[in-house]
C-alpha cells in the first residue's frame, strides 16, 4: 500500500482539479480532501483491538461498492447542507475515495512479510478476489503487525525510499498541473 503521503498528495491533486484557479485556496477544504483520500485505511483501526494491524486491511473498504456508499453519504450530506452543489459533491467524494483504491491497486509487492492481503478487493461483495495491477509502480509500505513494529518501520530504508518515489511521482503531477493552469491563465 502507498503511504498516507501518496494518498494525501492525490487528494490535493483532486482538490486542484476541482477548484477554480481564480479562487484562493481554502485550507479547511484541502484538509477535508486529504482526510477523505485516506479514509479507506481506517480499516486498520479494528486491527488495533485484535493485535493485528493488517487483519482487516484492503478488504471491503477498498472496493468500488464502498466508494459508491461514500458517494451516497456525500449525496445525503450535500443535500442537507448545500443542495445546489450536490452533483459536484457526490462526484468529488467518489473520486477522492476511489483514488485511494486506485493507488493501492497500483502498488507492487514482490513479497509481503506480514501476511497482509496484496492488492484490493475491487468487486467486494460480488468477489473476494484481490486485484493488483501488473504494471504497478508504487512500492508496498511495510508497517508490521503490532504498534511497536509500526513505529519502528516508519523510518526503515525501504519505507523512506518508497515514500520518496511516491512524493516524486505525485509532486511531478502537481507541478505539471500548476504550470498548465498558469499557462492557460
Amino acid at each position: 500500500m502507498p503511504s498516507p503521503i501518496a494518498h494525501s498528495l492525490m487528494g490535493y491533486i483532486i482538490y486542484r482539479v476541482t477548484t477554480s484557479p481564480f479562487k484562493g485556496q481554502n485550507r479547511y477544504i484541502i484538509l477535508l480532501y486529504l482526510f477523505i483520500a485516506n479514509i479507506p485505511d481506517l480499516d486498520f483501526v479494528p486491527g488495533l483491538f485484535v493485535g493485528s494491524l493488517g487483519r482487516y486491511h484492503h478488504g471491503m473498504s477498498h472496493s468500488i461498492v464502498f466508494s459508491l456508499i461514500f458517494a451516497f453519504g456525500c449525496y445525503i450530506i450535500s443535500g442537507i447542507l448545500r443542495p445546489e452543489n450536490i452533483k459536484r459533491c457526490v462526484a468529488t467524494g467518489f473520486c477522492l475515495y476511489f483514488s485511494h483504491i486506485v493507488l493501492d491497486y497500483l502498488t507492487k509487492s514482490p513479497s509481503n512479510p506480514y501476511g497482509d492481503p496484496v492488492g484490493v478487493q475491487f468487486f467486494w461483495p460480488f468477489s473476494n478476489e484481490y486485484y493488483i495491477a501488473p504494471f504497478a509502480f508504487f512500492q508496498i509500505i511495510h508497517f508490521g503487525d503490532s504498534i511497536g513494529d509500526f513505529l519502528l518501520s516508519i523510518f526503515s530504508l525501504h519505507n523512506l525510499m518508497a515514500m520518496s518515489i511516491e512524493f516524486i511521482i505525485l509532486s511531478s503531477i502537481i507541478i505539471t498541473m500548476e504550470l498548465w493552469k498558469c499557462r492557460r491563465v
